[in-house]
């Protein structure tokens, strides 16, 4: 077996060697036959080290087939013990959990990599296949690799043609903190930011996003390729811009890596030949462009790429269409027809644009017009001198011109009465009445001989009824009947769907219970008759949200929130997704772009206020607070989070005078006015004043304070720590610390801090645990001046440690020495699981989770 180590490790060091060359076609027949020989000898270290070359390989190859096989291998081999098992039957656990660890997240990216290839970077699968992948990332441990999952998540915004989104998750990518060299993809960010802006028909803009990108480079895991990648992007623009001499003089600066050699790398192969097509344009050479690119539609078919496809697609049409090529047309009914399937948005409104009078085409294929250079829109306005640059999301890119939007109909007898009666239910706070009166109505009215205008309205007056279960057998009937009827009208099935869905999540006992199986088809039906309807496609993300398939109804409320700016739904629909998929900065931007388009909802303001205080963007959080404020100035709780963010910013008078306002808003809201008051004045030096403030926060009982959730009461712990530390105060550090341990308001950062400290010494292996504890709590709890209002009638708790440790037994240890402090009465272990992962780190706890009450008996 030694002599076999030693073969395959001569062999990756072959594979190593050309991969260092960018010979990747010549190294797939020796990673097959490292895969071959590893499995012989039974190894199941070396089989996966093959496996995982040969799943990298797959996409540099421009095989999506192999690299989705090679993917799902791998995911099978790291999620069962039984099949990593049928290639080492002796497996070292050690060394499997290490492989689970290192490969797991990877296996996930390139099956999301490999779905998007082939289905579409918007497809259903791939919103499915990012949140696997962000999944995986969290049970792993290996937080870091989500930032690969949100690089996708910017191209499946780009081909839902919602390029503002993209701009500003991509702007967040490039701007990331740093804290990982080993793992700095912000060149990835930067290089969409630059293509965002050409797609935007910013050519200079777009150079100006490539100076950073090319700094980032140096961090990236393979410079050569980064700054490969950025060459070609950045002779792109400067073709586009009229100006390739600019690329001349920036690539002696600039020096370009060694590229593989022909045939060695596909992917590499046809940038280079979209690149060259380009230079064959700028010089009107179409028949060069047509020889260059016409070859990979068949290829790239051959191969299954299908993103790759739309990209040489896309750049083919738009020569031919800049050559006044008759064959344009029919690329672009194949493009069409391959587009709707995939909902490639991006491709269809590109095409749309193209064949309008009065668009300038460009050989690029970009879905605005060009504001600069020789394929300038002729109705395209000068940049801007002071234009915004590359790093600050804001300024929109023109629109282009666009098919004239059909006049407005005239509203239909029945939409009149719907109008009328919504009206109604607006002002009443007792609506019975009124849906009796509709529910009469509706019914006594046959839908026979109703237009299909009228149709729409008395199904969308059938959804207020739908959703009190009132004569939904009737209306089910209806409903489907209309359906059948009007086939061909996104709006009617995706209403008639809606009363399915409403009946089928009623609370009332009714005779007809639609299921999900019988709706999903309705409102896809919907879908695919109209792309372009935002309320349809609101309509089918409420459903597939309620039905618990997330990655469906993300897509489906992008569409929405793309096709409407101005309706709040949408955006706050989109936003709660990416909260809930651990994207809190994607939230933030969606709310941002919906507000700057001019949606006006208190909602969409409130929660771009929390979100930006969150993430800690106080000033972004000062901006939409402050237009909330000013909209409605009697509003609690908004001054709370104007005056933090005040604070964050040492402006600490702003910070006293916003919190004032709000005490007088809410009089009985003590502790926040104290905490501000508090650390405002430590700021100011003012110690003696501070320290009362404190004090003062510290004598109110925790039981009367009944006007702030736990979230609220830890923020105020934490920032009177903070506080008392500043004022080096020992005694009111270790008081604010007993009163936040003992009412579990104690933010992770101080067990973080905690674990950190210099004389806890490295370990490795370290494993993550869960120690679940169930603490007793005393009789007299309630009175406990430590004791938050929500917990007044417990008996005891169940709370979770989270642990970084050698062994299970310490990991109980740790859990319990940190519980031991919290309580008067001792705790008991409940139960204790490790999860997976292994670390090199230090040991202790990491997190302590929020409790779980069980009342008091009698």
């Amino acid at each position: 077996m030694a002599d076999m180590d030693q073969e395959l490790e001569a062999l990756m060091e072959r594979v190593t060697k050309l991969q260092e060359q960018n010979r990747y076609k010549s190294v797939l027949p020796l990673l097959r036959e490292g895969l071959d020989r590893s499995r012989d000898a039974r190894d199941f270290q070396w089989y996966t080290s093959f496996l995982f070359e040969s799943m990298r390989r797959g996409h540099t190859a421009l095989e999506p087939e192999v690299e989705r096989d090679t993917a799902i291998e791998m995911i099978s081999l790291l999620e069962s013990e039984e099949a990593a098992r049928r290639i080492q039957p002796d497996l070292d656990l050690e060394a499997y959990e290490g492989a689970r660890y290192w490969y797991s997240s990877c296996a996930y990216d390139r099956l999301a990599s490999s779905t998007m290839s082939m289905q579409g970077s918007n497809s259903e699968g791939m919103f499915g296949a990012i949140e696997a992948g962000v999944d995986v990332c969290h049970r792993t441990g290996k937080t870091r690799c989500i930032v690969c999952f949100r690089e996708n998540g910017v191209d499946t915004s780009i081909a839902a043609d919602d390029l503002e989104l993209a701009l500003n998750q991509a702007l967040w990518l490039a701007h990331r903190d740093q804290k990982d060299v080993q793992h700095d993809r912000r060149v990835h960010g930067w290089r969409r930011v630059a293509l965002v802006k050409l797609l935007e028909g910013d050519p200079r803009t777009s150079l100006r996003a490539l100076e950073p990108a090319w700094d980032a480079a140096a961090e990236y895991h393979s410079p050569d390729d980064a700054r490969l990648g950025i060459h070609r992007s950045y002779e792109t623009a400067a073709i586009m811009l009229g100006e390739p001499e600019l690329y001349e003089a920036w690539s002696k600066d600039h020096p370009r890596p060694e590229a593989p050699p022909r045939g060695e790398c596909a992917s590499d192969d046809v940038d280079d030949d979209r690149v060259a097509a380009l230079r064959a344009a700028a010089r009107s050479d179409w028949d060069e462009v047509e020889k260059l690119l016409t070859p990979w539609l068949a290829e790239l078919e051959k191969r299954k790429h299908l993103v790759a496809w739309f990209e040489v697609a896309r750049q083919l049409f738009a020569s031919r269409v800049t050559a006044g090529n008759p064959d344009a047309d029919s690329l672009a009914q194949d493009m069409l027809k391959r587009a709707r399937p995939a909902r490639e948005w991006f491709v269809e409104r590109m095409v749309r644009i193209y064949r309008h009078p009065e668009f300038t085409p460009n050989p690029l294929g970009t879905a605005m017009p060009m504001l600069e250079g020789p394929w300038k829109d002729k109705n395209a306005s000068e940049p801007a001198a002071a234009e915004t640059p590359p790093g600050q999301p804001g300024q929109q890119a023109e629109t282009p011109p666009e098919e004239s939007a059909p006049a407005e109909d005239d509203r239909g007898a029945w939409q009149r009465r719907v109008d009328d009666w919504l009206e109604k239910l607006r002002e009443t706070e007792d609506p019975a009445p009124l849906l009796d009166e509709i529910e009469k109505e509706l019914i006594a009215a046959g839908v026979a001989d109703l237009s299909q205008q009228d149709a729409a309205s008395w199904l969308q007056a059938g959804t207020w009824l739908a959703r009190e279960g009132r004569a939904a057998s009737e209306l089910w009937r209806r409903a489907n009947s209309l359906r059948r009827r009007f086939s061909d009208d996104a709006t009617v099935l995706s209403r008639a769907a809606d009363i399915g869905d409403l009946l089928r999540l009623c609370e009332a006992d009714i005779d007809v219970r639609p299921a999900t199986e019988e709706l999903d088809p309705i409102y896809r039906a919907a879908l695919a008759l109209d792309p372009n309807n935002a309320g349809a496609h609101y309509s089918a993300g409420r459903f597939y949200e309620d039905s618990g398939n997330f990655s469906e109804a993300e897509r489906c409320f992008a569409r929405a929130f793309r096709l409407d700016r101005s309706a709040a739904a949408p955006a706050l629909a989109v936003a709660r997704i990416y909260r809930g998929t651990d994207r809190p900065r994607d939230a933030l931007e969606a709310l941002d772009v919906a507000i700057r388009h001019g949606c006006g909802g208190a909602r969409v303001f409130w929660e771009a206020m929390v979100d930006a205080f969150e993430l800690g963007l106080w000033e972004r959080c000062i901006s939409y607070g402050g237009a909330l404020a000013e909209g409605a100035p009697d509003a609690s709780g908004v001054r709370y989070y104007l005056a933090i963010s005040n604070l964050r910013l040492e402006k600490w008078q702003e910070a006293i005078g916003l919190i004032d306002k709000e005490a007088e808003l809410e009089p009985g809201a003590k502790l926040q006015v104290h905490v501000v008051h508090a650390r405002a004045l430590a700021g100011q030096a003012k110690k003696a004043e501070a320290k009362a403030e404190l004090q003062a926060a510290l004598a109110i009982p925790l039981p009367e304070i009944d006007y702030m959730a736990p979230r609220g009461l830890v923020a105020m712990h934490d920032l009177m720590l903070e506080t008392a530390r500043e004022l080096g105060d020992d005694q009111l550090q270790t008081a604010i610390v007993r009163r936040a341990r003992r009412a579990g308001l104690m933010n992770n950062d101080y067990y973080e801090e905690y674990r950190m400290r210099e004389d806890n010494l490295d370990r490795d292996p370290l494993f993550l645990f869960e120690v679940f504890i169930r603490q007793p709590l005393p009789d007299n709890h309630a009175e406990n001046p430590d004791t938050p209002q929500w917990e007044a009638e417990w008996g005891s708790y169940l709370v979770r440690w989270l642990v970084l440790a050698e062994s299970e037994q310490q990991a109980i240890q740790f859990a319990m020495e940190q519980q031991q402090q919290a309580a008067e009465l001792e705790p008991e272990l409940d139960r204790v699981g490790q999860l997976e992962g292994r670390y090199a780190t230090k040991p202790g706890v990491v997190e302590e989770s929020v409790r779980e009450g069980t009342p008091r008996a009698g």
